[in-house]
């Protein structure tokens, strides 16, 4: 009897255990799948209310495009910032006052980025335990900036980033986290060929739709929402990111070198490859996340 006891007890703990390690995983991957559920979909809402007119007002000699609005992405938006952000505006009717919460189309600064920090989350209380608070969880987070519409400043900073690192650089941030471990996002705005296939928009990832507006000629990309948008994300399992450690510090997840050069997307297809390879020769449990999404507010003209 005592035998067969411990021979249950055995098979019941590593049961537990598998059950826990797999609910973990589906956790994360349940998570990450809503977070960028959620971020495509906010992205494809993208909006830039592009406009004619003069390109001096006091000696008028052409029409140009134009808007006070800015579609933003790249790989040094945000200090601390883990591969590709993006940042835009959308009529997404967001407001934390009373008197704006029926305005459903109210236009709304927003973005996204990873970071890799301690919980923002974490109770302050739990500081004033001493040498008994629990530590605390360093982790790679996606993270969404999302200022209310009265807050919004784009027509303020006209030209420049201010509208969302002057926020984000405030003693409250409008700032919230979606995903937890997610170490790799990845923004490539496109546009469409005739034969139905798609050219990146940019050699390093760096789209500013004010960019070089003011040139004569403008750049296609001036004052443009790029037609389509290809975003990957990568995201890995508790489990694996517990293994990583808990390091003040990113840990290196496999990441140097790759989503710097998007002259192609074959560019793009051998840098997640890569990503894959290093992540699988770690034994690091991931899922990548992909889609192309088309932004309805373009207006594309080249």
């Amino acid at each position: 009897m005592a035998i067969i006891m411990v021979v249950i007890f055995g098979i019941t703990q590593q049961t537990t255990n598998a059950w826990r390690s797999t609910n973990s995983r589906v956790e994360a991957i349940q998570g990450a799948r809503a977070a960028f559920d959620t971020l495509t979909r906010t992205l494809g809402q993208a909006t830039l209310n592009t406009y004619y007119d003069y390109d001096d007002l006091a000696n008028p000699t052409r029409y140009r495009r134009n808007s006070d609005l800015q579609f933003v992405t790249g790989k040094a938006l945000v200090p601390g910032q883990v591969t590709q952000a993006v940042f835009f505006q959308a009529p997404l009717g967001y407001s934390n006052k009373a008197s704006f919460e029926h305005l459903d189309s109210a236009l709304n600064s927003t973005g996204f980025f990873i970071q890799y920090g301690a919980d923002p989350l974490r109770p302050a209380f739990l500081d004033s335990l001493g040498s008994n608070k629990p530590a605390t969880r360093h982790r790679f987070r996606l993270m969404q900036f999302f200022q209310p519409t009265q807050n919004l400043s784009v027509y303020a900073d006209t030209g420049s980033t201010a509208w969302f690192t002057g926020p984000l650089a405030s003693s409250d941030p409008p700032v919230h986290q979606i995903a937890e471990n997610v170490i790799a996002l990845v923004i490539l705005p496109q546009v469409s060929s005739l034969d139905g296939s798609a050219s990146p928009l940019v050699s390093g990832y760096e789209y500013d739709s004010m960019k070089d507006a003011t040139s004569s000629p403008q750049p296609a990309t001036a004052h443009q929402l790029p037609p389509l948008v290809e975003v990957a994300m990568v995201v890995i399992d508790e489990p694996s990111a517990q293994r990583l450690g808990n390091p003040a510090t990113a840990p290196d997840v496999g990441l140097d070198g790759l989503f710097l050069d998007s002259s192609s997307e074959a560019k793009l297809e051998e840098d997640i490859a890569e990503l894959e390879r290093r992540l699988s020769a770690r034994n690091i449990g991931y899922r990548v996340f992909r889609t192309k999404v088309p932004l309805p507010g373009a207006k594309w003209s080249s």
